[in-house]
């Protein structure tokens, strides 16, 4: 099973089919330390979140004794020194170990910095996608809701395109419905590469488009001054 939250160091590896327990930090794979540094900056930049574990006790009317695991958001000042020695190329497992990220907003990042997002997570963002409870025009895409079972693999791909393009316009806004059928998000994430029809993106994508995308503005044209000497 996959997790919603796996450790820095075991994304990075994971995103280039990496074992994290066979590799040596002072030697990391050049792919494997690209992707340590695009998350440690993704989190500089506030664009994800950085969460860690702790241990909390049971309550008193469990069943069971002793402690738990939860993943909570890590709430700092500063940014933590080891996470900056990344960038730095300087890399410490221990501490990539404790610190997490969540596969939502990697996803977001990712689509952002326009960027291929680790294929081993996809599959859950697909799980998701037919399991939240939600409008799904007002979701992200991994909180997809599929009203109904029986929806058929196109009508999938939609509702995930539509909801790829919702993203990517709070952050391109003025972003063209041609351009966006052709980003990389569409094509692979929302499995848009899958739909050759001339008008089959372009007819889901303008359902969510923003009202200045689909109706676009026409500059005023400049009357002559026939009062000109």
């Amino acid at each position: 099973m996959i997790d919603h939250y796996l450790s820095i160091w075991e994304i990075a590896h994971r995103w280039h089919d990496i074992n994290p327990d066979k590799t040596d930090p002072c030697d990391l794979p050049l792919n494997v330390q690209d992707s340590i540094r695009f998350i440690c900056r993704g989190v500089l930049d506030d664009g994800i979140t950085l969460c860690h574990v702790i241990a909390s006790e049971l309550p008193e009317d469990s069943r069971r004794s002793g402690f738990r695991s939860e993943i909570r958001n890590y709430y700092v000042n500063e940014f933590p020194v080891e996470l900056a020695n990344c960038l730095s190329r300087k890399y410490d497992k221990s501490a990539l170990d404790t610190y997490y990220i969540g596969c939502d907003g990697l996803l977001q990042y990712c689509m952002e910095q326009q960027c291929d997002y680790p294929s081993f997570w996809w599959p859950l963002i697909q799980e998701n996608s037919r399991t939240a409870n939600e409008d799904p025009n007002d979701l992200a895409p991994a909180q997809i809701q599929l009203q109904s079972q029986s929806l058929r693999p196109s009508q999938i791909d939609k509702l995930v395109c539509q909801a790829v393009a919702k993203t990517l316009w709070d952050v391109y806004p003025t972003m063209t419905i041609t351009a966006m059928s052709e980003h990389t998000a569409i094509l692979e994430y929302g499995g848009g590469k899958l739909y050759t029809g001339k008008n089959t993106l372009r007819n889901w994508l303008s359902e969510v488009a923003p009202d200045s995308v689909r109706k676009p503005g026409r500059p005023k044209s400049k009357k002559l001054n026939t009062n000109a000497v």
